[in-house]
């Protein structure tokens, strides 16, 4: 087996199972700045919506810094399929639990969407870096 092909399938897995590990660290990282952010007992709207969309970006710039660690001469390549199969997990997660007409909703939920910018950001800088010089 090529390293290619080995990269490739490890970013094949990782984005297969990113519902599962993403879900997981987004919950911990959500009640983690709950706790730092002093607990409050009527939180607002702007708490809310940073309580989700913050980790969701961070832990996207992570998962674009592996992407680019596992696929440095095409992260742009690595990033595809990195999405691609994070969609099919999304959906195969979705069947298993019998919730498909929850499948439109999570690719719009806002913290799904912070996590794909988050994703994309790190490799498109990497790629231009490298095209750019």
């Amino acid at each position: 087996m090529t390293r290619a092909l080995v990269r490739n399938a490890a970013l094949f897995v990782l984005g297969l199972l990113a519902p599962v590990w993403w879900s997981m660290l987004l919950a911990k990282s959500m009640l983690a700045m709950y706790v730092v952010l002093g607990s409050p007992a009527h939180p607002g709207h702007t708490f809310g919506w940073a309580n989700i969309v913050i980790p969701s970006l961070l832990i996207g710039l992570v998962s674009g810094a592996v992407v680019i660690l596992i696929s440095k001469q095409r992260p742009i390549c690595g990033w595809a399929i990195f999405v691609g199969s994070f969609a099919s997990g999304l959906t195969v997660f979705a069947f298993m639990t019998d919730n498909l007409n929850q499948v439109p909703n999570a690719f719009a939920d806002i913290g799904t969407v912070a996590f794909a910018c988050g994703a994309t950001l790190l490799p498109i800088f990497y790629a231009a870096k490298r095209r750019l010089g």
